[in-house]
Formats: C-alpha cells, structure tokens, sequence
C-alpha cells in the first residue's frame, strides 16, 4: 500500500512540474506606420492592417485581448517604449515559471535593412538583438514592407525564398520565426480593392479559415504563411502589379505545430463545398463593401470565420458573375455550394477598387423638367455613364419641348442641355441599389412667343401695338439633387432600369435687363432611364 502511494505522489509530482502543464501566454505587438521617412509617399493602409488583424487576433481563441498591443502611426520612440514593456512582462511571465510567445507585426515603408517609422529607421540589428534578449519560448516576426526580406539574413537562419511551402509542414516550438511580405529586393504592394496590403489581407483571410488545409479546425502558422504566400503570388497571376515573393526563415528547436487561430463553433462560419479553383469575393450586404477576396483551390471544403453579418458572394465561373446571399447575421453557420450561386450580371456590384463587368455604360433617359419656371416640359437625352467604387458619373445631352399658354399669350420654347451629375450609393443589394448626388445642367433655349390679344386683331391695328409674334434666345443653369433607384432587368444582358426623383431645384438666368437671377423650385423633376453596360 505504502509502495502505491509512494507512486501516485510520485506521478502527481511529475505532472505539476511538467511544462506541459505550465501556462503559455500568448503577446502580439502591431505596429502600422503610414508615414515613413521624408519624401516617402505616405500610406494609406498600414495603420489600418494593424488594427484589422488585431482585431482578427483577439476573436482568434488564441491571443488574449489584454495582451495585444496596437500602435497606429506611433513615433520610434513609443515603439521602443512598448517594446520594454513587453519584455518586462515577458520576464515576469517566465519569472512566475510559465511559457510565452510573442508575435511582433510591423507594417510600413521598409528599404536598405531597416523599416521606416515616422521619419526614423528600425534597423535589422535593433530588432535581431531586442529578440535574441526576449524570454518567450517562441518570437513570431511579421514584416509587411519593402525589401523586408533583408530581414531574414539572420545568424543561424537560413533564406528560404524559392522553396515551394507544402501545407503539411510543421512550426518549431521553440526560437524565431520571420516571415516577410516581400523577397530581397521587391516590392510590397497596397491594394485600393482590399483597401490594404496584399500580403496582410491575404494573412487575415488564412486566419479566418482560409489556410486550415487539414481540416481540423485550426491554423497554425505555416497554413497561415503557405496560404497568404500562395495568394499573394497569384495576385500577379491575376494582373497585379510588381512581382512579390513572401518568404520566410527560422531558427528553432524541437518540433510542434503551433496553432494561431482557432474556429470557434460559436461564432459565424461560412462552409463552402466543392467549388472549383476561383477567386471569391465577398461584399457586406448593406453597403456592398469589399471584405473579402478570396483564392479557392479547389478544396472540398473550406471553412471561413467571419464577424456576424448578412454577406453576398460572388464568383466568376468563366461565362458569367454567379452571385449568393449568406445570412450570418445570429452567428450561425451557413454552407453553399456552387449550386446556391445564381447567374447575375455585375453592374450593380461595387466595392470601393473593385470591378464591374465593365465600368462604363450609356443610358437614354425620359422625364419632365421646367428650368423656364412655367408651363410644361418633355425632355429625352442620352448619358454616358462611369462608374467606380461607390460612384456612378453621368454626362449626357439632351432635347426638350414646352409650351406656356393663358389668355394673352402662347411661348413655345425648344430646349437643348448639356449636363454632368455625380450619384454616390446609399445601401445596395443584389439586384437594385439607391443613390444620391448633385447634378449640373446647362439649358440653350430657343422660345416663339405668340401675342394672342394682338393675333386676332386687324393687321393695321396689330402693328400699331407691336409685333404679333417674336423668337428669342436664352441660358439657363440648373443644380438639382436627384434620388435614384436603380435595378437590375434582363438577367444575362447588364442592363438596368432607374427612376429618379429630384425634389427641389435651383435655376439661374438673365432677365430682359440682363441681370442674373436665381430661384429655387420645389416642383419636383422625375426621369426614367434605361441603360446597358459596354463589352455586352
């Protein structure tokens, strides 16, 4: 009996002792610096990535949010400053006798061996030694800048820049890890579409569900890097500029795949199953904003973790744009497959850098309109239509007729415009999309003015009052603000049908004194047009 107790205090001794037991916690720094040294062009997105996969990281059932650390446009010296602060709580982590990792971001203007932060350079010696100097049991570096692949000549490391990342491969527990956006030498890329960096949206992405190839609902940090590498290099396949090679290197020991991001069952999931190899974009329902792009490989089934919210998908199957709705709006799950996706034309579809089926378009457009103030007016035109992001431009001319006729007197007036609008989009859905904006007209107006007392009169008597009837000449200027619903019709063909209403306008104009005069109208002005898309 005494022998058995001697073994269980024995084996509940090993397993208190054991690190295996021990506490691991997980840190991240990002830092996203817009602003680099002087005469750099500043940025547009680097503080925004940071904050992106922040946010990524604390709903990743990994990281801690107390211990993620955001630093948007700081200066070098509040850098430095977060830096000891996570290495003071570093050292008391391993004090207390528990395990960390760290996981440092940096995204920027890099060049010449150092990443450029509000005028000043980071050098690669400063961060080689603050890493070397960490006691975290793992060191994760993530460089989002140019030429930061100057970053992986480390002692011990080795450049891996053309090895081909194979999904099954494993991280190393313990040591350094760089991964880099770019190769020595090249360019990192910002994209207007994903309103970011490539190689960071394309890491957001992977940790959302993109990258867990095996499908056990994790994603360590090699899927991670095999999947953003892969979909960066295939941007260039897909016509983006500037070759762009993400690479990496290590120095570690020991063996494990360490996870970076969990899919939790309780928050929403998107399952897609036997897709073909395509990208697929994916656009807030409300706003038709571009989330994300994102490259299918003709897995068997993908899981993508994403905040709660009703999404529309679309892909290009090679003969049209097939689109689906996903309501994930009470953190459900949703699975489609290609046969959700119905065949839709992509005029209506919009993101800020995105892409239409073409983006340019001519409408014929059929309204009343009074820029004379009296009587009433028909008006047909015809306007070349641009559209991009958000935005719809239109220029068009037109032609118009109106008669104003009482007791006295009949005007005939001919009206010839010229006009330029610019219309913003205020919610979108699939088929239709609401819009608003200012637009411009200039009317030249020819009028036939007939006096009717005189008309019946003897010609004697007529001519002694004046004439019978006199044509003149006029300019008119309009600004109106019309509101615009505009739909889809025609299925395959890109067509739409609008209506707009403008509810007020202002007119100016020269009166017989040739005084400018201006006044603002409340009798409302509705068109009808009906368009098409070029390429069709």
């Amino acid at each position: 009996m005494k022998t058995v107790l001697r073994m269980l205090l024995i084996g509940v001794a090993v397993f208190v002792a054991s690190p295996a037991w021990s506490s691991v916690q997980r840190l991240a720094l990002l830092v996203g610096s817009d602003r680099g040294l002087r005469g750099e062009p500043v940025l547009k997105y680097a503080d925004r990535d940071a904050r992106q996969l922040a946010e990524v990281l604390g709903n990743s059932g990994t990281f801690d949010k107390d211990g993620i650390y955001i630093l948007p446009n700081p200066s070098l010296g509040e850098v430095r400053s977060t830096l000891q602060e996570v290495r003071d709580r570093i050292h008391k982590i391993a004090k207390s006798g528990n395990e960390s990792v760290l996981l440092v971001y940096l995204s920027g203007h890099g060049r010449s061996g150092s990443v450029h932060i509000s005028g000043q350079r980071l050098t690669i010696d400063e961060i080689r030694e603050y890493l070397g100097s960490l006691e975290s049991g793992l060191k994760i570096l993530i460089v989002d800048a140019c030429e930061s692949g100057d970053l992986l000549r480390q002692k011990g490391g080795q450049v891996v820049e053309t090895r081909q990342v194979e999904a099954d491969d494993r991280l190393e527990a313990h040591g350094t890890i760089v991964l880099s956006a770019s190769a020595q030498g090249e360019e990192a890329q910002e994209s207007e579409k994903y309103q970011g960096s490539v190689f960071t949206h394309h890491i957001i992405n992977g940790l959302q569900g993109m990258a867990d190839y095996n499908g056990d609902k994790e994603v360590s940090l090699w899927e991670m890097f095999h999947y953003a590498r892969a979909s960066t290099q295939a941007e260039k396949i897909l016509g983006q500029q500037g070759r762009q090679n993400p690479s990496f290197d290590f120095d570690v020991v020991g063996r494990s795949d360490f996870p970076i991001a969990y899919l939790s069952k309780n928050r929403s999931r998107l399952v897609l199953r036997d897709f073909p190899s395509v990208p697929l974009e994916v656009y807030s329902a409300g706003g038709m904003e571009l989330k994300n792009q994102l490259w299918l490989t003709g897995r068997k089934e993908v899981v993508l973790q994403l905040p709660s919210n009703d999404y529309i998908l679309a892909f290009d199957d090679g003969d049209q744009v097939r689109l689906a709705e996903a309501d994930l709006s009470h953190s459900s799950e949703k699975v489609l497959t290609p046969k959700a996706f119905q065949a839709k034309q992509r005029s209506l579809v919009y993101s800020k850098g995105g892409r239409a089926l073409s983006d340019q378009g001519i409408q014929a457009t059929l309204g009343d309109n009074n820029p004379a103030g009296d009587g009433v007016s028909m008006f047909g035109g015809v306007d070349y239509v641009y559209r991009a992001g958000k935005y719809k431009q239109l220029a068009g001319i037109g032609y118009g007729t109106g008669t104003f006729a009482n007791s006295d007197l009949q005007i005939d007036r001919k009206f010839f415009s010229a006009s330029y609008g610019v219309e913003r989009s205020l919610f979108r859905k699939i088929r239709w999309q609401m819009l608003a904006g200012p637009q411009f007209k200039y009317f030249f107006v020819k009028q036939h003015m007939v006096n009717k007392v005189l008309e019946g009169q003897p010609e004697e008597i007529a001519k002694s009052y004046g004439q019978i009837s006199t044509s003149s000449y006029s300019q008119i200027f309009q600004l109106s603000m019309p509101l615009e619903l505009e739909t889809e019709i025609g299925g395959r063909i890109p067509a739409w049908l609008s209506v707009s209403v403008s509810p007020f306008h202002q007119v100016w104009y020269k009166d017989a004194g040739l005084q400018l005069q201006s006044h603002l109208s409340f009798q409302p002005l509705v068109n009808v047009s009906l368009g098409k898309h070029f390429g069709f």
